[in-house]
């Protein structure tokens, strides 16, 4: 490979496209602007529209005595949800038709003779059913949980007194067997049942709408910027520009490379820049592994420079270029989930949208974003990433040396 010759054939590409003043347009400022402007208009995910609030419905709390109030006592002020009680029993199927209808985000059920079995020595089940789907729901669920650790806790330290003393009015000490019994083998169980599609071991944790629209505005503004640039292959075939270039015998790898590393560093600045707004602006944490977010950028991009030069090559006119990339540039982040999160999609579309890299490569970003995942984690769709971005590259080459450089 002539090193001098690709750097050269970038130098000038990149002179052309700064030179084109319309295209900052689009590297920059639309995507800042879209970035903005869905995040506002999709607002806080964690926080329900037109000042409704989520609601936490308990039925049979007077079947729970003590041990259920003290259940209940740290929820009532909760700030993200209602509260409300119910003394009546009621039963799993009309829970869930009210999580199903959306008019409750968590179902507590409290057994009939509930305290009596506590008292007796059993060890009763408390029934929760929420919707894996919704972020109000699983903001419930941990505030549930959280307030049945504190519930154990308080109802184990009135225990923790050693029962085999002969000392009356010894002070309560921290009896370590009979907690440790308790940990093992607790006197009451809370069984959390989810609604919905979701499956996996860790929750999505997204409760801004701009952690998927900063991201996702990135990665499609990328992708159409690529191929849109298509049409500049095709506009130096027409100009015999390649013609020109060829003075300096350059080999078909020569050529490949110096267009494709070109999109390379355009794509990779864009990203800098628009990832950069996404933090400083929306505060955006993009997890804890840098190397989990540029390696799936380096993988878009490169994807997204491959299919762009295979598209130049392919195309037979700059009108057609600028068609295609306008029906990729657009298809693609539709059905990959940039307009939309996937997980909002029926699970056929979803499959649809994860063989694609655009959604590929915003699971990754939600899945690093809401669930703190690095590159062990998300190494199957990055392995995806890879083999499209083999699979665009091979094809590139491969008609632009039928094609472009015979």
């Amino acid at each position: 490979m002539n090193a001098r010759f690709v750097l050269a054939l970038v130098g000038m590409r990149l002179r052309r496209i700064v030179a084109e003043r319309a295209n900052i347009i689009w590297l920059v400022i639309m995507p800042l602007i879209f970035s903005f402007l869905m995040g506002m208009l999709m607002g806080n995910w964690s926080q329900p529209a037109g000042g409704y609030r989520y609601t936490l419905i308990v039925y049979g709390a007077a079947e729970g005595g003590d041990t259920v109030q003290s259940l209940l006592d740290p929820l009532r002020e909760h700030p993200d949800f209602d509260l409300v009680v119910r003394d009546t029993v009621t039963t799993i199927a009309y829970a869930q038709l009210l999580l199903e209808e959306r008019r409750v985000s968590g179902a507590l059920l409290v057994p009939t003779g509930y305290a009596d079995s506590l008292a007796a020595g059993h060890r009763p089940v408390l029934d929760f059913y929420h919707d894996s789907d919704r972020t109000s729901s699983q903001r419930i669920r941990q505030a549930v949980e959280s307030a049945f650790a504190a519930a154990s806790v308080r109802q184990t330290a009135l225990k923790l007194v050693d029962p085999n003393t002969d000392e009356p009015g010894k002070a309560a000490s921290f009896y370590t067997a009979f907690f440790d019994s308790l940990l093992t083998n607790p006197r009451v169980r809370l069984e959390s049942e989810t609604l919905g599609r979701s499956s996996e071991e860790a929750l999505l944790l997204l409760d801004d709408s701009r952690q998927h629209s900063g991201p996702s505005y990135t990665l499609m503004f990328i992708l159409m910027f690529l191929l849109m640039s298509a049409k500049d292959l095709v506009l130096e075939r027409k100009q015999r520009t390649l013609d020109r270039l060829r003075l300096a015998h350059p080999s078909t790898t020569d050529l490949v490379a110096g267009f494709f590393l070109a999109g390379m560093v355009v794509g990779l600045a864009q990203a800098v820049v628009l990832l950069s707004f996404n933090t400083l602006v929306f505060g955006i944490d993009y997890g804890p592994s840098p190397g989990c977010l540029a390696l799936v950028m380096v993988l878009f991009v490169g994807i997204s420079s491959a299919a762009g030069l295979l598209l130049g090559t392919l195309s037979r006119s700059g009108g057609q270029a600028d068609g295609l990339g306008m029906v990729f540039g657009l298809g693609m982040p539709a059905l990959g989930g940039l307009w939309w999160p996937l997980e909002i999609v029926p699970p056929f579309m979803q499959n649809i949208g994860r063989s694609l890299p655009t959604g590929q490569a915003i699971t990754i970003f939600h899945d690093m974003i809401g669930r703190g995942w690095g590159v062990a984690e998300s190494a199957p769709l990055l392995l995806g990433m890879a083999i499209w971005l083999v699979v665009l590259l091979s094809l590139a080459v491969f008609f632009f040396r039928r094609t472009v450089n015979p």
